[in-house]
């Protein structure tokens, strides 16, 4: 079960309730609580409104992605605010390229600059362990 249906049913709400109340289809809510499909960050932050609960509780926070994401801003969003290429931005968030400057991001995303080294400190982690895995 996912963290949106835990909280709507915690919440007593239809997924109709909640999928109004968001702005989006009764469908569209129904695949994301199948974890079929992902909210986009507009999405995330109406969801988060509707359940009158933080970005977070629906989406940890455990990467510069989804720390991102709970600030509401897509890939391209991010990149024209750092003056980044999206490309460069997608690399350094799969960890194919290291975070050249934690304070920009810290500033944009409404983080601390220690917040934003742990979160790409675990994902260097992470992928270390899954390389070595292969």
């Amino acid at each position: 079960m996912s963290n949106i249906s835990k909280i709507r049913n915690e919440l007593h709400l239809t997924q109709r309730q909640l999928a109004e109340a968001a702005g989006v289809s009764s469908r569209t809510l129904a695949r994301w609580e199948a974890e079929a499909a992902t909210p986009r960050p507009k999405h995330l932050l109406a969801l988060a409104r509707a359940l009158d609960c933080a970005v977070e509780t629906i989406e940890p926070v455990t990467d510069l992605t989804t720390a991102r994401r709970a600030a509401g801003l897509t890939q391209r969003d991010f990149a024209a605010r750092a003056n980044i290429p999206l490309g460069s931005l997608t690399a350094i968030e799969t960890v194919r390229v290291l975070l050249p400057d934690a304070s920009l991001w810290a500033l944009i995303l409404g983080r601390t600059t220690a917040e934003i080294n742990q979160l790409a400190s675990q994902a260097i982690d992470r992928r270390y362990q899954l390389l070595k895995r292969a």
